[in-house]
């Protein structure tokens, strides 16, 4: 689903994304191989139900061990694919696997910057990447196909959150494009992980994804 309400002549969520995704590539490579990168070995592909269970367990040590998220509770595979439905088709879920059948990697996915409807063209995004797929170019190939993504449904604009310190997450988003937009000093804390107890602060980078011709929309940079 566009930002604008429009549908694609009503094709079901995953169909629309990956009908996206073809889209994306058309102009430069083969629709084919428009959602693979390093040879063919990592796809990009829209997440389904079935996949939330891996979805939950490649997010679950980010919330039990560390500061990365601000979550106290890990989301189970049933929580994890109510998030996923709760995009109803505008907001996209993507994963990163192994070869059209192989498992998960990776998953990104955007959700709403803030509920008041003034802010309906912009959106928070995510990546995670699995402990074993590390420094594999999944999480890059991912953030780009989520981006595109998010341009062809009308997005002007994609804001991240990052708890710090988080060298790797700021290196990434950097390399897809974003922008430091502000940081917000000691707004979290965690208590109850085991031995780690502590207030974190959070980096906001930003993101233009297009100039937005609508009548009294402003840019919020």
């Amino acid at each position: 689903m566009r930002r604008d309400g429009s549908d694609d002549g009503g094709l079901g969520r995953c169909q629309l994304l990956d009908l996206l995704l073809a889209r994306i590539g058309s102009d430069d490579v083969p629709a084919s191989q428009a959602a693979t990168g390093n040879g063919g070995g990592i796809v990009i592909r829209a997440a389904v139900p079935e996949d939330a269970a891996s979805i939950a367990a490649i997010y679950a040590p980010h919330v039990l061990v560390g500061t990365v998220s601000f979550e106290t509770e890990a989301p189970d595979a049933r929580q994890m694919r109510g998030r996923m439905a709760a995009s109803d088709g505008l907001y996209p879920w993507l994963v990163a696997t192994i070869g059209t059948e192989g498992g998960v990697l990776a998953y990104a996915c955007a959700s709403a910057f803030h509920k008041r409807e003034a802010y309906r063209f912009a959106c928070e995004t995510t990546v995670y990447v699995a402990d074993a797929a590390q420094r594999q170019g999944a999480g890059r190939l991912l953030y780009e196909a989520l981006i595109d993504t998010l341009r062809a449904q009308g997005f002007t604009q994609a804001i991240g959150a990052i708890a710090l310190p988080n060298d790797s997450s700021i290196k990434l988003h950097e390399a897809v494009g974003f922008r430091r937009a502000g940081c917000t000093g000691r707004s979290g804390t965690r208590t109850g992980n085991g031995s780690m107890s502590g207030t974190g602060s959070a980096r906001w980078p930003n993101l233009r994804l297009r100039r937005s011709s609508r009548s009294g929309l402003r840019m919020l940079v």
